[in-house]
Formats: C-alpha cells, structure tokens, sequence
C-alpha cells in the first residue's frame, strides 16, 4: 500500500477559502509526521470537507504502537497550535494492514472527473509547478502511480516547498472550478524508485 504522496480527497463540497489554509496545516501536519516518525509513516489521506469514522484525516503507519499514536497526537496538537487553532485536524490512525479503513477513505472522496478536463488542469499544474525553484520536473502518468496523478520532483523535501507545490495545486483547482483534483505525489531526486514508477506510467 503506497500512499506516501499527500492526497487530497473531498466529497465534492465547494471549497471555502478556509480550505486554504487547511491545505497549508496539512502540508505541515504530513512534513512533520515524515520527519518524526520516520520509515513507521506511510502516508496520508485528507478528506476536504468530509468525514469518515467521525475523522477528517487517515494517517497509515506500518507500525500502531502506542508510542507511534502519541506522536501523530502531539504532531497534531502543534499543527493545530502553530495555526492558532483555526483548524482541526482530527486523525483516524491505521496500520497499513488496515485495508478496509483505507478503503473506506478513498471511497469517500471519489468524485468523477472528466479526463480531459484533468488532463488540461494537470497540464498548467505542471507548466506552474517547474517555475518553482526546488522542482526539477513533473511526470503525469497515464493513471494513478501511488493513488497520485503527478509527480513533482524536487531537490528538496522541505516544508517550505511542500507548500509552494500545494499553492499551486490548489490555484489550478480553483482555476478550474474545483471540478478536477490534483494528487500530487512530491519526491526526492534521490528517490528513483518512485521517479521509475511515474515515467514508466506515463
């Protein structure tokens, strides 16, 4: 199961501008679970203005030991800080064995899109995206790699860039009126693995 990218998942609701801002704490939520969790972090899925399991996040570890679940709790607790509380990221954690659960919230944020309004989307992503200083290059595949339909490749996985590719994302969202999603799957130059998967995709 490699949900490694930050997917975004809604149900179709129209976004508000406090989705912004969602965008950004989730951005940093997903940077600090990588970084303090380390390889026990598998990925994310972030469900825009919906719930599942009375949770608007799933985190998947491969290990849900207690120590693993206090840390996604603190991580939580200084995101919500660092926003001042203005927003609430309430976490459904699962092991990666979990695969009715993670299931449960891809389903939820399924909407049907017409390819070739994404492709056209996915297209000024990319164009906007290799302005960015850190992105080496961006990779569209012929369907999803990693539940993810782009990738970004950059010289550096920090916050501060994380950010700059979800603002462009959620730019050509709003740009298309919220009718497409843009998952991108953000990785290192070092990760071939994954780069591999992407260009044999597309």
């Amino acid at each position: 199961m490699g949900i490694h990218a930050i997917t975004l998942y809604r149900k179709g609701t129209a976004r508000s501008l406090i989705n912004s801002l969602w965008d950004l704490a989730i951005a940093r939520f997903f940077v600090s679970l990588e970084r303090r969790l380390g390889e026990n972090f598998v990925g994310l899925i972030d469900l825009l203005g919906g719930e599942v399991y009375e949770s608007n996040v799933l985190v998947v570890v491969r290990s849900k030991d207690l120590e693993t679940v206090q840390e996604v709790v603190r991580v939580k607790m200084d995101v919500e800080r660092e926003f001042g509380d203005r927003v609430l990221i309430n976490p459904y954690i699962a092991g990666e064995d979990e695969r009715d659960v993670i299931r449960a919230f891809q389903e939820a944020g399924e909407d049907e899109e017409d390819p070739g309004l994404l492709r056209r989307a996915l297209e000024m992503f990319r164009e906007r995206a290799l302005r960015l200083r850190q992105v080496v290059d961006v990779i569209i595949p012929g369907g999803e790699v990693y539940e993810s339909n782009v990738l970004v490749v950059v010289r550096s996985k920090d916050l501060e860039t994380v950010q700059e590719v979800v603002r462009v994302k959620m730019d050509v969202e709003r740009e298309f009126g919220d009718r497409v999603l843009i998952n991108p799957y953000i990785a290192g130059e070092d990760e071939r693995d994954v780069i591999r998967a992407f260009q044999e995709a597309s």
